[in-house]
């Protein structure tokens, strides 16, 4: 069966809908869509990319079973300039299901690389796009195509938390030790010692929770990322 792979400038209807019920797997993407849908956080050059082997959505009876879907923004960086989603995620998919995922990364990769193309300018990542939270199943099969390389710092893990589960902080801080919120400067300092792709201009607007020394110096911070769910949490290793 041919894949369909369709390109949208806009969020098309539907589309966040459909990411929502493959919860909790799709919610890196899901966030950036509903940013973008909902809030404008894109650029003219952000667009969707869809791959099924059905139709969809303007031909289809009822939504695929099998696809997979990104938001990329070859303009942007230095910070993340595509998410990405399939549903072999779910860990469900096997043989040919597993098959066809594997198919439409492929081409997905495929069409983005004619959006570089089109796109004509010197990027920030010439001949790349930044790619984040990805999947470690999706992610060996774009190895295996030799289309992806992991930055020298490796990867880094994410966690789902539910709130409700989580301790409550009982235990008062040190005497030298205060909360407060990031500054700028705070920013620059969590960005030369995290390496993350982050400008300290976006990273300060950003919610945001900090433990400083009493003498201002930031040692362990969280941030909550927008557009994408990310949170950001760091400890000096010295404390």
């Amino acid at each position: 069966m041919p894949i369909h792979v369709q390109r949208f400038r806009d969020i098309p209807d539907g589309l966040v809908s459909l990411v929502s019920s493959h919860l909790p797997y799709s919610i890196p993407l899901l966030r950036r869509l509903q940013f973008a849908k909902f809030h404008g956080a894109t650029t003219e050059h952000a667009r969707v990319v869809f791959a099924s082997h059905s139709p969809w959505p303007q031909d289809a009876l009822e939504p695929p079973s099998s696809f997979s879907v990104s938001y990329v923004d070859v303009s942007g960086g230095p910070e993340t300039q595509m998410w990405l989603y399939s549903t072999m995620e779910n860990g469900t998919a096997g043989g040919s299901v597993r098959t066809d995922s594997e198919e439409q990364l492929n081409a997905i990769v495929q069409e983005i690389v004619q959006l570089k193309i089109e796109f004509g300018r010197e990027c920030v990542y010439p001949g790349h796009v930044l790619l984040g939270t990805l999947h470690s199943g999706v992610r060996a099969v774009l190895e295996k195509s030799g289309r992806i390389y992991p930055r020298d710092t490796g990867d880094y893990d994410k966690w789902l938390f539910k709130i409700e589960e989580l301790p409550t902080a009982e235990t008062p801080l040190p005497e030298d030790m205060v909360w407060g919120v990031a500054s700028l400067q705070d920013c620059e300092v969590v960005v030369s010692r995290t390496n993350l792709p982050r400008k300290p201009e976006s990273l300060v607007q950003y919610p945001n929770l900090v433990i400083k020394l009493t003498d201002g110096t930031p040692v362990a911070w969280a941030f909550l990322g927008e557009p994408s769910p990310s949170r950001e949490w760091t400890v000096a290793w010295q404390y």
